[in-house]
């Protein structure tokens, strides 16, 4: 049973180096056409959450999107996920990541706490996807080209125990599932995105399917 699904298109109105704030939260996802890699933002409406892109040198990145904070280390070979974090989680991927880059899987453990005092062990599946180019309608109407990236994360969550052991087959078929799925827009050159859209979505351990979004 998918007990909760949340939506969110971040649109940015500039793409600069240094901090970058997201000024436009972007909601009814049913009004976003995305045929025939045309991304069309258009009729999509405002909502008031802002969120920020920022760039801490020139290797180390953190977004703040939809309530959750993620944290990224950048170099030459991609994009590294470091930690996420919200209101009741914080957990770090440690070296159990390599960087990704263009089209990739890699599977992944996590630790941390949940609600300040309960341990906490993630593990599941990290994918990427290779650039995907096509052109973006913002909501003022302009068309400009863009390339879509897509980064999900595929994982069951364990509260208490020892968090380094590892799940046992019997006790992963028991956990729910969540899969986090985050697309991301860039114009040419662009180093930060000009749309980001998050789905989540959390299935029962019982009925192992995924909605469409």
């Amino acid at each position: 049973m998918i007990r909760a699904i949340s939506i969110l298109i971040a649109m940015l109105a500039t793409a600069v180096a240094g901090a970058v704030e997201l000024p436009r939260q972007v909601v009814n996802p049913a009004a976003i056409c995305t045929a025939a890699s045309l991304w069309d933002f258009s009729a999509a409406e405002e909502a008031a959450m802002p969120a920020h892109v920022d760039c801490y040198g020139d290797s180390l990145l953190c977004e703040d999107v939809d309530g959750e904070i993620r944290w990224y280390e950048i170099s030459a070979a991609g994009r590294r996920l470091l930690s996420r974090e919200n209101r009741l989680m914080h957990c770090a991927f440690g070296d159990s990541l390599q960087p990704m880059s263009g089209e990739s899987a890699q599977q992944f453990a996590a630790v941390g706490r949940y609600c300040g005092n309960n341990d906490l062990r993630l593990e599941g599946v990290i994918t990427t996807s290779a650039p995907a180019d096509g052109a973006l309608i913002i909501a003022a109407g302009d068309t400009i080209a863009a390339t879509m990236v897509t980064e999900r994360l595929v994982f069951s969550a364990r509260l208490g125990g020892d968090v380094f052991e590892p799940f046992t087959p019997l006790e992963a078929d028991t956990l729910d599932c969540y899969t986090i799925t985050r697309h991301r827009w860039f114009a040419a050159q662009g180093a930060f995105p000009v749309a980001i859209l998050t789905t989540t979505e959390a299935t029962a351990a019982s009925r192992r399917y995924f909605s469409r979004q």
